[in-house]
């Protein structure tokens, strides 16, 4: 019988097996058992964790190519979003082993069903854990004790060629083994502070009202308050414009359009404005180039040390240098016209507190208008852009009847130096398609942006004849697909989309989302 017949010390009451001699030593003896095994194996454990000597580094493995990350959901080791809310870092150790820091596991060789060569994680024995060494600080080389044909680098596994990277990766691909590609195999090791500081807008917490947004990027839907006019007495207003106003331009060997958009300031303004234009390098250019740009004393030309440099990192670059309190921001194939009223948006910039205020291109439909994050299904998230839904909208600012407010512009605008150096500037991973990045960062920053499509501006390209020629329009073409595809892996989608203004309205209608002001006032009343 188990009944209760005795009580100890303070009145606990024990089962009868407990108060028998005879069955308590055999008890006794299975629980001292049981300790030792127990004992043994967290030995055992910690016999075999990773030995870190040293300050050892935390790393997020980044695909070069297309900006996801490498990570792990259980044992095998697959394609992951690179999402800062998780802990996705691996630490490299000075015996070339990697140990996935979540979980302390080193990554260890196994096959799949197809023979392929994929990595799992397991226990840090150096009998069964894998070395590694970084070769160019960016490919991850397996090490071989005996002779091998050709090197293997970590690299997403191609289910159709096993010695060929996948050099489209999808969320979920397994992470293996094959032949080292000087793409496919390309990873970027990027230091968890440095990460984090990146991908800082995708740590805003996701709104709790939101019906179809539960995901990193969701908190950037919040829209920061609305425009407001500074106080008399805080207001600067700029009376010489070339000393509140530099324009920047970011050019890829394209120094006669730098020139004639300094010609065309000159002639439509009739003053000159400093100008920084930032140059793919390294060389330089004839003399006859150099005494042209000489001609404009307020042009500063930077040639940079890199062939490739790309639009964002370039602008971003130009930016940290100007001087002034506002820039200008303007492609290097525009051209001013009559309606180009540079000291309107230097009003607003003045007396309000807006970041940012766009214009229009002459001859191209209206292009300001809003963001949305939004999830279609647990697996399928989506960025919707409403382009146009600015005018549509018609949120018109205090002061400036013919300006709205919106969360994008064109990529003609002036802005507040500070504001965009404070949210990084333009992504440096995406060498094109960084426009909406940047626009995205300032509305994850709570920074306001108006569009006046009072002030036009005119896009003249270049005679196709003499892109083709420069490998200009090649590269682009080239690019395009890669830069679309790391555009969503920065921001954690599955899908861009952009819309028409009339469907704004109606989504917004479906899934509210609150400005700053009115979380404030709720805030106050709970």
């Amino acid at each position: 019988s188990s009944g209760i017949n005795a009580e100890y010390g303070g009145g606990i009451a024990l089962p009868r097996v407990l108060t028998n001699r005879r069955r308590i030593l055999p008890l006794a003896s299975l629980i001292c058992v049981l300790i030792l095994i127990l004992k043994q194996q967290g030995n055992h454990n910690r016999e075999t964790a990773p030995q870190r000597k040293g300050n050892v580094t935390s790393y997020r493995l980044q695909l070069a190519h297309e900006g996801k990350c490498i990570g792990s959901n259980g044992s095998t080791v697959d394609v992951v979003f690179c999402d800062p809310t998780q802990n996705q870092t691996f630490s490299f150790l000075e015996d070339g082993r990697l140990v996935f820091d979540e979980t302390g596991q080193c990554l260890i060789p196994g096959e799949d069903a197809s023979n392929h060569r994929i990595l799992n994680l397991g226990n840090c024995s150096s009998t069964v854990s894998v070395r590694f060494k970084l070769v160019n600080e960016t490919y991850l080389q397996l090490l071989y004790h005996g002779k091998q044909d050709s090197p293997l680098c970590v690299s997403v596994i191609n289910i159709k060629d096993p010695y060929t990277p996948k050099l489209r990766p999808k969320l979920g691909d397994p992470i293996g083994f094959t032949n080292c590609d000087s793409v496919g195999s390309s990873l970027n090791l990027i230091e968890e502070t440095t990460f984090i500081r990146r991908r800082k807008h995708l740590l805003l917490s996701p709104l709790q009202n939101s019906k179809n947004c539960n995901f990193p990027a969701c908190g950037i839907n919040r829209r920061a308050a609305a425009v407001r006019l500074l106080a008399p007495g805080d207001v600067v207003r700029c009376h010489n414009m070339s000393e509140c106003v530099t324009v920047v331009t970011k050019t890829a060997r394209r120094p006669h359009l730098v020139l004639r958009l300094a010609r065309s300031i000159r002639d439509v303004k009739g003053y000159d404005l400093p100008i920084i234009a930032y140059d793919d390098g390294p060389d330089p250019y004839p003399d006859e180039v150099m005494s042209e740009i000489a001609k404009f004393p307020n042009l500063r030309y930077v040639i940079g040390d890199k062939e490739d440099l790309g639009i964002s990192l370039g602008r971003t670059l130009a930016v940290k240098m100007v001087q002034t309190k506002y820039f200008l921001l303007f492609d290097d194939d525009t051209i001013l016209n009559n309606n180009t009223d540079i000291e309107l948006l230097a009003e607003i910039l003045d007396t309000s507190d807006a970041t940012l205020v766009g214009g229009k291109f002459e001859y191209y439909a209206h292009f300001a208008g809003y963001f949305r994050f939004t999830e279609n299904s647990p697996n399928e998230r989506c960025l919707f852009h409403f382009s146009g839904a600015g005018p549509k909208n018609n949120e018109t600012i205090v002061g400036f009847p013919s300006c709205m407010r919106c969360d994008t512009t064109s990529n003609a605008f002036m802005a507040k130096t500070a504001d965009v150096l404070e949210v990084g500037g333009w992504s440096q991973e995406l060498k094109i398609k960084e426009h909406e990045d940047l626009f995205l960062r300032l509305k994850a920053g709570r920074k306001k942006v108006v569009y006046c499509p009072r002030f036009t501006i005119r896009n003249v390209r270049q005679r196709p004849s003499i892109s083709r020629e420069s490998g200009y329009t090649r590269l682009k073409l080239e690019r395009s697909s890669q830069m679309a595809r790391m555009f969503m892996s920065v921001w954690n989608i599955d899908h861009h989309l952009k819309y028409g203004a009339n469907l704004f309205r109606r989504a917004r209608d479906l899934d509210p989302y609150p400005d700053d002001d009115e979380v404030a006032e709720t805030s106050s009343l709970s």
